[in-house]
Parts: C-alpha cells; sequence; structure tokens
C-alpha cells in the first residue's frame, strides 16, 4: 500500500515548518534514509528523509510551503504499485485531512491548504513531474531556494557552483560543499527588492531609513529572549581572573594538538570541570522539580549571517580539550551553513556567550531557556594588578555569570564562579 511522507516534528513545541526545498522529482527511486527535501526550523535547514525504500508518486504541497506536523506532503510507492494507489492514498490524506479540521484545532490557520485530488487547496500544488521549486530565472540558473538563501548569504554566485540535484539543480549540499572548498564570496550589490524602502507621503522623498523583514530565526530570538527577560529573575555575579597560565599553556597546545585550540575551547572546557565539582549549579528549573543533570552539555553563542545560533557540547565535563575544539570547529561550521539538526542546538545545561574576539572587555548575558545559567566572557587584556604589595602588569580576563535565580541562590553560584576561576589560573588541572 501506497504510504504518506508527513511533516515530522523537527523542534520542540513547533506545530509547524516550512518546507523549504524538494530535492526529489516525481517517478524518483529513493532509498530509506535519502533526503526528500529540505524542513526550515528556527535555527537551521534540516532534510525531510525517506523511511523506507520507494517511488516517488506525488508531491503534494509546493516548496515554500508551511505544513503543519503530522500533515500529509508527499506520496510513497513501493514497488510494484501504481498511480491508482497514488489515488487512494491521496484519498486518505483527505479523510486525515477532514479529521483535523473537524477537531476543533485553535491553532492559526497554516498555509498548507487541504488535498484536492492529490493537490492542494489553498496553496500552489507542484505539478507533476516538474521541479517544485521556482528554480528556473532569467538566467537560467537552477536551483533550489534555500540554495539560492545560502548562497546569497555566503556571497557566492549560483554561476560558479554545480549542481548535484535532478536535472543539474543547485541544492543546499552544493552551497555547503563550495564553502567547504574554500570559494570565494563575491562582492554583493544592493538591488531595488533587497529592502523595503519607505518614501515619506508628505513630501514623496525617500525618508531615513529601510525596512528590514524579519526572518524566523530573527522571530524566533526576540521571542525567547523577551521571554526569558520577562519570565526569570535574573540576577549576576561578575569575577576575573589572571590568564597568563592560560594563555600560556594555550600556547602549548597549539604545537602539540592538530587543529587550532582557542581560548573559548579552555573556557568551555574550564566551566564544565566547574559543573562537574558543583554539581548543584548544574540544573535547569522546571514548575514540577528542578532538573539536575549527570553530565555538562554546554551550548555556546555562535554568531551567524541571519542571526545568533547556540550549539552544544555535550558531555564536555568527558571530553578533553582537543575533544571540545574538534566539536566546537565542527559545530560552528554546521552552523554558519545553516546545517545543525534540532538535537545540536536545542536543550542543554548551562550556556556560555564570548565576546572577546570581538574586543569586548566587559558584558553581561540574557539567560537562553531552559538554562539557569549563562556566563559571558570578555577579551583578554593588559592590565596592573597588585602582587604582594607591588603594581605589575599582567594578562586579565573579566566575566560575568547571569543566575535564574529561581534554581541557583547566590552562594551556590559564587562557589561555582570561584571554582572557574581557579580551573582558569591553574589551566593544566583542566587536562587531568
Amino acid at each position: 500500500m501506497a504510504t504518506m511522507v508527513c511533516m515530522p516534528a523537527v523542534s520542540a513545541n513547533a506545530p509547524d515548518a516550512v518546507l523549504v526545498e524538494w530535492t526529489v522529482r516525481e517517478g524518483d527511486t529513493v532509498r530509506a534514509g535519502d533526503s526528500l527535501g529540505g524542513i526550515e526550523t528556527d535555527k537551521a535547514v534540516v532534510d525531510l528523509e525517506a523511511e523506507h525504500d520507494g517511488v516517488i508518486g506525488r508531491l503534494l504541497v509546493a516548496a515554500g510551503t508551511r505544513v503543519a506536523v503530522g500533515a500529509p506532503v508527499a506520496v510513497l510507492l513501493r514497488q510494484g504499485e501504481t498511480p491508482q494507489d497514488v489515488a487512494e492514498a491521496a484519498s486518505r490524506a483527505e479523510a486525515a485531512a477532514d479529521g483535523r479540521g473537524a477537531g476543533g484545532s485553535s491553532a492559526e490557520p497554516l498555509e498548507t491548504g487541504r488535498l484536492d485530488g492529490g493537490g492542494v487547496r489553498g496553496a500552489a500544488a507542484p505539478s507533476r513531474g516538474a521541479p517544485t521549486d521556482s528554480a528556473a530565472t532569467a538566467d537560467r540558473i537552477v536551483a533550489s531556494p534555500v540554495a539560492r538563501r545560502l548562497a546569497a548569504d555566503a556571497g557566492l554566485a549560483l554561476a560558479d557552483l554545480s549542481g548535484s540535484g535532478p536535472g543539474g539543480r543547485i541544492i543546499k549540499r552544493d552551497v555547503e560543499q563550495a564553502l567547504l572548498g574554500g570559494a570565494q564570496p563575491h562582492p554583493r550589490p544592493a538591488t531595488a527588492g533587497s529592502l523595503d524602502r519607505r518614501t515619506d507621503d508628505a513630501s514623496s522623498r525617500p525618508s531615513a531609513y529601510d525596512e528590514l523583514p524579519h526572518g524566523s530565526m530573527r522571530r524566533a530570538i526576540a521571542r525567547r529572549l523577551s521571554e526569558s527577560k520577562r519570565t526569570i529573575p535574573h540576577f549576576y555575579l561578575r569575577g576575573l581572573c589572571r590568564a597568563d597560565a592560560l594563555l600560556g599553556l594555550r600556547d602549548q597546545l597549539k604545537a602539540v594538538v592538530p587543529g587550532r585550540v582557542s581560548i573559548n575551547d579552555l573556557v568551555v572546557r574550564a566551566a564544565a570541570c566547574a559543573l562537574r565539582d558543583v554539581p548543584e549549579m548544574n540544573v535547569t528549573w522546571t514548575e514540577d522539580a528542578l532538573r539536575r543533570y549527570r553530565h555538562a552539555d554546554i551550548s555556546v553563542a555562535v554568531a551567524t549571517r541571519n542571526g545568533l545560533v547556540t550549539p552544544i557540547v555535550r558531555g564536555a565535563d568527558r571530553l578533553g580539550v582537543p575533544a571540545i575544539s574538534s566539536a566546537m570547529a565542527a559545530l560552528i561550521e554546521r552552523a554558519r551553513a545553516g546545517g545543525l539538526r534540532p538535537d545540536e542546538y536545542e536543550g542543554g545545561s548551562f550556556g556560555i556567550s564570548n565576546l572577546g574576539m570581538a574586543g569586548v572587555s566587559d558584558f553581561a548575558a540574557i539567560i537562553n531557556p531552559p538554562q539557569s545559567a549563562m556566563l559571558a566572557v570578555g577579551a583578554i587584556g593588559r592590565e596592573a594588578v597588585v602582587e604582594d604589595d607591588t603594581i605589575r602588569v599582567a594578562s586579565v580576563m573579566r566575566y560575568t555569570l547571569a543566575v535564574d535565580h529561581r534554581a541557583i541562590d547566590g552562594e551556590l553560584a559564587a562557589r561555582w564562579l570561584a571554582r572557574f576561576t581557579w580551573y582558569l589560573e591553574h589551566p593544566v588541572a583542566m587536562l587531568v
């Protein structure tokens, strides 16, 4: 019997997601685990995978459609099945859609429409056997919408890319491979459609501002951080450390560890060791219980062209510095290419935001739910310090710990911060 490919739950508590591209056509043969298309979450674009081998019988929604979780998006035929099986599967999907409508959902209406004879009512249904994205342009470069977006964000010209999709279409993985291969960005001239330029009604002259529509990531960041400041009682502790030994260890590791060990990698390791030593700090708040974690899953803020992403180093208390460095490099690469899976950025027991590389010496960050603490790390600078009643010049790093007072009290947070500082000033201890 033909089966329905349905929109999976790709992000926690999200009732719907956008199917941004199809990477297959009707009639294509696929195997279990093959990518059928791309699904956009708040933080990344993830693959819609085939659950078993088969042939694409029909694509039920157009690329760019917002689809409810669990709603059908395609019909997958098994070996020997016929177009009649497609019609029967479409009828089952229509009945399922009617059933969902009868349930009286209070959710906001989606732009998916309903199935109508195998197509879609209320949304543009893809034509049989044709690409399901509006890829063709005047220059006849065929690319999926997500590939176009990633290429534009990276400053890559589509004409310089080779397509591996059906009919030579450029898809997401082609852009990612070009970036990994060191493709150089082109200048990105402003276009008339790139900004929504407002006009002063009274004078009909351009006003002093432009409007850039919010993307889904920026909306998600605004929603989550507004919720954090509104619902979480923050308090802040500030600390500093002598960083000369930390810099010395970093320089020694550079000579013996493949890749580039950064100060941020050492900060992640120090935070993980402190969480291991002070496990009462490794908690998150829920309305029913305090959730204490057995290992330190540390999320690290990473800036991308589209906004802030927080990939997670899982079990950082069990990883050595080289392993943390390797994991961070891979996560940052995928975050900036828009390729993180939801399990790579959702959750976490502790957060770190480091603006030291931007020259910021001291700042405070907002807690990223569901975490109960966020460490804001500044740049290492040369300062005058008093040592044995003598003024000396030393390398100093400053940091601010934002804490959820519902889950963590001041004395506990101070104890953790002291332990964190001790590891930074005795960094060899992080290696054992």
